[in-house]
């Protein structure tokens, strides 16, 4: 009780200094129990405008310790670790907020916040871009069909040519979207990459073939398709999605071009009655 009594006439009459000396002293007595919460905040915000850098680091590290489920607390830590530049061990601090929320089925925004608090960290402060690029796909799991995000991820991946996992980024993103023109647009993009960046000919015609099945009219993956048919003499498949394709086409001359390819093939296979 002297302890407290005393904590309210140094904070109104007392010096800075000498306050601190007794929120130090109230700590050490009140800590284990919720009234220590109170007193590490106080003793935070002191030393903060005492600018004592060792010192608030050191309050802001006991308060993480003593409430590491406290959002106060955690801000204690953000806020410090932000004025004093120590940006590898705030990006600890929000992976390990991060971890402290997991299994909480309400948490999942709080979750996304924090990863994309960090993943600015990375790229602004720390220049850590491959860091970056993994919290930002985290952020997007957490926020399917964020358009945003998205567009961040998308930029920083390609900026340092991880196509590999922009192709991944982009498939993920079109599985979490409703409408069908969208999904159509982003796996697109995923065949693209795959294409001209990746040169994975297996990867693109599994992009151009999901394409297919959303949209069967669409020119680019029939294409894609068509072509790989071919190499594989795969003249049965051919000679059926030729005619479905004539089907969907709007000119006159697509729809004569595809009937002839396809009774060309069949000719070629000698199927004389499916060429006729």
């Amino acid at each position: 009780e002297a302890l407290r009594a005393l904590d309210r006439l140094v904070q109104k009459d007392g010096s800075p200094t000498d306050w601190a000396r007794i929120l130090e002293k109230l700590l050490q007595v009140v800590e284990g129990t919720e009234e220590a919460l109170g007193v590490v905040l106080k003793l935070g915000n002191l030393y903060g405008e005492l600018k004592d850098e060792r010192a608030m680091l050191r309050t802001a590290g006991r308060a993480a310790n003593l409430f590491p489920n406290d959002d106060q607390a955690f801000e204690l830590g953000e806020r410090t670790l932000k004025t004093y530049a120590r940006y590898r061990d705030l990006c600890d601090l929000y992976e390990r907020r991060f971890q402290q929320l997991e299994g909480d089925a309400n948490a999942a925004e709080k979750m996304a916040g924090l990863l994309e608090r960090k993943g600015g960290v990375e790229l602004e402060k720390l220049n850590a871009v491959a860091e970056a690029a993994k919290s930002f796909t985290r952020v997007l799991e957490l926020r399917p069909g964020d358009g945003a995000t998205m567009s961040r991820l998308e930029s920083i991946l390609s900026n340092v040519g991880d196509w590999q996992r922009l192709v991944a980024v982009y498939e993920r993103h079109a599985n979490s979207l409703k409408d069908v023109r969208e999904q159509i647009g982003y796996l697109h993009r995923a065949a693209r990459i795959a294409h001209q960046r990746l040169r994975d000919e297996a990867e693109t015609v599994r992009l151009y073939e999901r394409i297919h099945l959303l949209d069967p009219s669409d020119s680019e993956s029939f294409a894609a398709l068509e072509k790989r048919l071919e190499r594989q003499n795969d003249y049965k498949r051919l000679i059926t999605l030729l005619p479905e394709r004539s089907t969907m086409v709007s000119s006159s001359d697509e729809v004569l071009e595809c009937l002839l390819r396809a009774a060309g093939i069949c000719e070629k296979i000698a199927d004389v009655p499916q060429a006729i």
